[in-house]
């Protein structure tokens, strides 16, 4: 006990002097972009992107990471219709991009006086045999990388829950991003393209995305859905959780507001929000699906199904007509058998893109355009609506896929 005694002692006195150290301005392991149109070649084994947002693909373009050749890692901006790499991230990954396409926000090394604490106590908790926590939770610094002449600059931190992170959503001319950290339930981070300000808004309730360009949209913990004006900083109330309830009774639906949960889907121009029974994508059931109506003078709710068939990790196109989901090999989100289903919602007629391999993967599958990107074999492949042009976005020592083909 003595000597755990002495430990934490020392441990807190170094805190206390990494706390009075100001930021460094050592900007060597700064983000760092390297121009150059090239052509994907070699044999790429692993290749991915940030799939689970809600909007991966802009400008026909897409941050792509993975490794060439089983050792060297690469991160690399794509040209999806020129089918060519623009040029490489060295030193963190992209989280957002601007709009005009000038800047980014990085999530990159933290500062030197962040990694020596987070080291300390790390090594405090493996000293003690994890009987002292000193709350050792991972911290997150974010970059701004001008492209126009590769300065990089930190402009901010969150801290999350060790092993957690907390998603980005980009405004829709994405001058705006903004995420809620996983040790934050009362306020969430705020940053903006135009002064590179990254700051905190005191506001609790679960961030679903943007409304617009002014408005985030968030659902309230007394279950409204409310909107926030990053400009005005100021909140209005879009749905009341009785007005909710109210509509779901008309349906004779189940109507606990506190059931119902709301997520969005960008339709090239902008979000549209739809609201379903909550854990409806991880249950993988059906369920009611509600659409908001940008209606005039005042937003309405719209039924688009009494009894929709959810999919793990499915999504729908930019005119909410298709929905594209993975093939399950076990439970929702357990196991994938390497399959991409696209269901026609008017006549909710089945189309199989790429038939089951068996795997024990998931395709995790994402429209672009009238063609899907999607995940096999470790790898990218992109297909066409119509089950042709199934070819991998990077070269690779995979077998070529066999065509889709339709079926019920």
């Amino acid at each position: 006990m003595k000597r755990i005694g002495f430990i934490v002692a020392a441990v807190v006195v170094i805190l206390l002097l990494i706390a009075g150290v100001p930021p460094s301005p050592d900007t060597r392991n700064a983000p760092r972009f390297v121009p150059g149109k090239t052509q994907p070649v070699g044999n790429y084994t692993w290749v991915h992107y940030d799939w689970h947002t809600v909007r991966p693909f802009v400008n026909d373009k897409v941050w792509i990471f993975g490794r060439r050749n089983r050792t060297n890692q690469f991160n690399c901006l794509y040209d999806l219709r020129e089918r060519m790499i623009l040029g490489e991230l060295t030193n963190g990954g992209v989280i957002l991009s601007s709009g005009d396409g000038k800047k980014l926000l990085i999530g990159g090394r933290n500062s030197p006086a962040i990694e020596l604490k987070e080291r300390v106590l790390g090594l405090l908790q493996k000293i003690s045999g994890g009987k002292i926590n000193l709350n050792n939770n991972q911290t997150e610094s974010f970059w701004v990388l001008n492209l126009d002449d590769n300065a990089a600059k930190r402009v901010g931190s969150v801290s999350q829950y060790t092993g957690t992170s907390s998603s980005w959503y980009g405004s829709p001319q994405l001058q705006y991003g903004c995420t809620r950290p996983t040790t934050e339930g009362g306020s969430f981070a705020l940053f903006n393209f135009a002064d590179d300000s990254f700051t905190r808004v005191p506001l609790r309730g679960q961030l679903r995305g943007w409304w617009d360009d002014q408005n985030v949209f968030l659902e309230a913990e007394n279950h409204d859905f409310i909107l926030y004006d990053v400009e005005r900083r100021q909140t209005t109330t879009l749905f009341r959780a009785n007005e909710v309830h109210e509509a779901l009774e008309r349906w004779k639906l189940p109507s606990d507001p506190a059931n119902v949960v709301a997520f969005a889907n960008w339709n090239g121009r902008e979000y549209d929000f739809y609201l379903a029974e909550k854990d409806y994508e991880r249950q993988a059931r059906k369920c009611f699906l509600l659409k908001i109506e940008r209606t005039t003078p005042r937003p309405t709710l719209k039924l688009v199904s009494p009894d929709f068939q959810f999919a793990w990790g499915g999504r729908f196109n930019a005119e909410g007509t298709h929905f594209l989901y993975q093939g399950e090999s076990g439970g929702p989100g357990s196991g994938g058998n390497g399959a991409v289903y696209l269901r026609d919602l008017s006549d909710n007629s089945v189309r199989t893109l790429v038939p089951p391999d068996n795997k024990g993967r998931y395709a995790i599958p994402r429209f672009y355009g009238d063609e899907v990107i999607y995940f096999r074999d470790r790898v990218l492949w992109r297909i066409g609506l119509d089950g042709s042009n199934n070819v991998p976005l990077f070269p690779t020592n995979a077998p070529p896929e066999s065509q889709g083909h339709e079926g019920q």
